[in-house]
């Protein structure tokens, strides 16, 4: 039975076969005779001439020899041009396999257009469309989200002059960097890979390409170069591109041995906790020591669970990520002579961190093995170097050709290209600002709308998409005030919270204690009362609000709030018509 079955499938599929011939035949026939007609176009130079005739003449001895009807000598002109078709044939097939094969790979582009294009190509500087239906302008209204799906810039969408149904995506090519780079002009082409675990922004290459990284696969980071460089600009942008993509499950440590005077933008944030001497160093090592030991031994208990993404994942009380940022890392073998127990904690947290979600990033001008053991550096597994000039710094970053390296650019072993950090202004509180607030909106685009409170601007969803539709052809954003980054972040969870302010309390690090050396953070109230009564008038009057607002870099409404807490502290009388008086006793010594 089964010999039976073999022989009818057999039959079945040579009946097929016969079939689908002698439906082509004819066309077959006819294309070869179209050929023929244009073989000026076919047989354009004297070798395929040759080919041709010589092509004629093996036809005429194979009928020949074999004494073959005499008619396929008549036929024998037609074998060249006939073969040329099954050729043709084939190329045709395959590129319409490849064309499949784009689209499967690429089906979310197609279903923007609702499945009218084809992708023919695609290169690296541009993506050729087919299209029976759509137009130029159809496809350029998509312009954005082609911009987000390639997470590259584009420079024009045109169709093509020979053939006006395909159309050219091209990409914008560039050979220098531009002077400076605004992270929060580029934001919004950042494009986050859903499988990534912490992703941040890594930096920018001269085609204006956004590369991120996952700190959760790095484990460890090493940033060096020399001073004015760069460095401190990039450790602001890695914090705030984490901060802004994952701040709900991550909790800071940032440590600034030179007084936390380049990071001192973050004391303000409830996931932040900033170290300014050896002394709260050294605890807080031994804080981080005691909780990955304990956050081992509770993944180890949990079934089928390796590491800290493992257990995220199977568990629903998720236990959060420790990122520890040490800036001027080099210091820390200068300052304290009994290093080894603290090296030996810090590389017990190098080793076994990254299974417990506790991640150090490090920075430095010159890693020599004089400031930095040689083991401790070998457990950071990822590196950037910024302009670093001497050969022998150069071989201790692992990354050589770093000397003609202009500011901000730096070279890494984590992508193979010369990248650009972002730029990040400080007279802006280090933020990223207006570009940000379409996420407010489900990740739609919007205008931005003027002296609107950015709380208030979800009820305005409808009248901006209609705004954006009908008018505007593409998102317009009003840039009127200035706005912290710190309001679009996510919200942070109360155990984060709750966690930093017993570390706090049991280390009193952050505590206005003059005699521990620890950091005393500044008061706006404080700096305000100094301001009055350095800058008043002979007749006791408080100076002008702009004076004051400028100066300070205070906002009308903080400015009214300090000012009522010095008329109820009695420092201030408000009776004067709109100059309020300082109140001076005889006497009095104003210390600040």
């Amino acid at each position: 039975m089964k010999k039976k079955d073999n022989y009818d499938l057999i039959m079945d599929y040579i009946f097929k076969v016969f079939i689908f011939i002698l439906r082509n035949f004819f066309k077959y026939v006819k294309r070869t005779l179209k050929n023929c007609g244009q073989f000026k176009r076919i047989l354009p130079t004297k070798t395929y001439k040759i080919t041709y005739l010589i092509s004629i003449i093996a036809c005429i001895l194979i009928i020949w020899v074999y004494k073959l009807h005499p008619v396929l000598y008549f036929f024998s002109l037609f074998v060249y041009f006939g073969v040329y078709t099954i050729l043709q044939d084939i190329k045709y097939w395959k590129k319409r396999q490849g064309i499949k094969r784009l689209n499967k790979k690429y089906k979310k582009i197609r279903e923007l257009f609702s499945n009218e294009i084809d992708i023919i190509s695609i290169k690296k500087e541009r993506v050729t469309i087919y299209s029976n239906t759509l137009t130029e302008k159809e496809i350029n209204s998509k312009f954005s989200k082609l911009e987000l799906f390639f997470n590259r810039k584009i420079a024009e969408i045109r169709q093509q002059e020979n053939n006006l149904r395909y159309i050219d995506v091209i990409f914008q090519t560039k050979t220098k960097f531009k002077a400076v780079y605004y992270l929060q002009q580029y934001i919004d082409y950042v494009r986050i890979d859903k499988k990534a675990i912490l992703p941040f922004v890594l930096g920018i290459d001269e085609k204006e390409n956004i590369h991120l990284a996952d700190m959760a696969k790095l484990n460890h980071l090493f940033v060096s170069g020399e001073s004015d460089t760069g460095k401190s600009v990039l450790i602001n942008q890695i914090i705030q591109s984490l901060m802004v993509f994952n701040s709900s499950m991550i909790e800071f440590i940032l440590v600034d041995l030179k007084e936390c005077i380049e990071l001192f933008d973050y004391h303000k944030f409830k996931n932040c906790l900033l170290i300014s001497n050896m002394t709260e160093l050294q605890k807080i090592i031994e804080y981080l020591e005691k909780e990955m030991i304990k956050r081992l031994n509770h993944i180890k208990l949990s079934t089928g669970c390796k590491n800290i993404i493992q257990y995220n994942k199977k568990n629903t009380e998720k236990l959060h990520y420790l990122i520890i940022i040490i800036d001027e890392f080099a210091t820390i073998k200068l300052e304290n002579g009994e290093m080894k127990n603290l090296e030996n904690k810090i590389l017990s947290l190098l080793q076994k961190g990254r299974a417990a979600g506790i991640y150090i990033i490090g920075a430095t001008q010159r890693p020599s093995s004089n400031q930095i053991n040689t083991d401790v550096r070998a457990g950071f597994l990822y590196n950037i170097s910024l302009r670093v000039k001497t050969k022998e710094t150069q071989r201790m970053t692992k990354i050589l050709g770093t000397e003609g390296l202009k500011v901000g650019e730096f070279k890494s072993d984590i992508v193979s290209d010369t990248l650009k950090s972002f730029y990040i202004d400080e007279d802006l509180y280090n933020g990223v600002f207006e570009n940000l607030t379409h996420r407010l909106v489900d990740k739609k685009e919007f205008i931005f709308i003027k002296d609107k409170e950015m709380k208030k601007l979800t009820l305005y969803k409808r009248l901006c998409n209609f705004i954006d539709t009908k008018i505007y052809k593409r998102r317009i954003l009003e840039c009127t005030k200035r706005f912290d980054y710190r309001h679009y972040i996510k919200a942070i969870p109360d155990k984060i919270v709750k966690e930093i302010e017993q570390i706090k309390g049991m280390y009193q690090i952050g505590q206005n204690n003059p005699e521990n050396g620890t950091l005393i953070q500044s008061d706006d109230y404080l700096k305000f009362v100094d301001y009055i009564f350095r800058n008043n008038k002979e007749n006791g009057l408080l100076p002008s609000c702009k004076e004051t607002e400028g100066d300070l870099n205070l906002t009308r409404s903080s400015r009214l709030k300090l000012l009522k807490r010095a008329i109820d502290e009695g420092l201030i009388d408000n009776s004067v018509k709109n100059k309020p008086k300082i109140i001076i006793k005889e006497g009095d010594i104003i210390q600040f």
